[in-house]
């Protein structure tokens, strides 16, 4: 694994590298079942703050600090900046953001978060909002059956 230029700080936990401070993310919102139209998250991308390019995908997407907080309990928290007004109100506007589908992280971005094939279950999760940020905290799951 190598380290770039968008991850500031990591300590070690149960011998691997996870990271101390949060990471940057793109969330690309929509479901990967259904070519990312839908209530959920398609893809999330670890970024580069100083090269990014925005996703051009049709359903939008938004960047947000990802971290672990304690155990498997991890939250994003979306920059505001970032998110359109139409992905504001479709997708956080009601206080809540709704999964039709479960999401599985990437193997490289659960490591980075110092656990093994974390997926965020399908419901509705409450948000938190603030000037600059909304958040979002959910139970990183081990990975549910898959057919």
């Amino acid at each position: 694994m190598t380290k770039t230029t968008y991850f500031k700080k990591t300590i070690q936990d149960r011998g691997k590298t996870v990271l101390d401070t949060p990471i940057l993310v793109e969330v690309v919102y929509g479901l990967i079942s259904r070519d990312c139209k839908g209530m959920g998250i398609c893809k999330i991308s670890a970024v580069n703050s100083n090269t990014h390019q925005r996703s051009n995908s049709l359903c939008g997407s938004s960047l947000a600090y990802l971290k672990k907080v304690k155990d498997n309990l991890l939250r994003f928290d979306f920059l505001r900046e970032t998110i359109s007004e139409e992905q504001f109100a479709l997708r956080f506007s009601s206080g809540a953001f709704y999964m039709e589908e479960p999401f599985c992280f990437s193997s490289e971005l659960s490591e980075l978060l110092g656990l093994e094939n974390v997926c965020m279950a399908e419901g509705e999760y409450a948000l938190s909002h603030t000037v600059l940020s909304i958040g979002l905290e959910f139970e990183g799951r081990y990975p549910f059956v898959v057919v």
